[in-house]
């Protein structure tokens, strides 16, 4: 099944945590063809593909949060210096909200400021 299937079917059964949102979300920038976005997520963060598809059903750890977040920012870099359309930011607040909280004022105006 496809990334984007999955996505759908699971947020119309109402099955997708915000957090597994989040890391759909991250593999889906980190290939826009869908097929190898987890691959992509388990090499940043030096763990097996297995791993990161339990991740869908569990909590990502935090301590591989951050690692995700650099590998979005920097293909997002990639994309707007090609010219394409930039994908929403996921960050460590998004794909861990209990852990790491509401993210900063100043880190949400700066989005908000890079998306309008």
């Amino acid at each position: 099944m496809r990334l984007k299937e999955f996505l759908l079917y699971h947020a119309a059964m109402g099955r997708l945590s915000p957090s597994a949102a989040a890391l759909a979300r991250a593999a889906e920038i980190l290939d826009p063809e869908g097929r190898k976005g987890r691959y992509k997520i388990a090499d940043v963060c030096d763990v097996g593909y297995g791993a990161v598809t339990q991740w869908f059903r569990v909590r990502i750890p935090p301590e591989h949060c951050r690692a995700i977040e650099a590998a979005v920012d920097q293909k997002r870099s990639e994309m707007a210096a090609a010219g394409l359309e930039v994908p929403e930011r996921v960050t460590r607040y998004n794909l861990r909200p209990d852990v790491f909280g509401e993210p900063p004022e100043g880190e949400m105006a700066a989005e908000q400021a890079v998306a309008g």
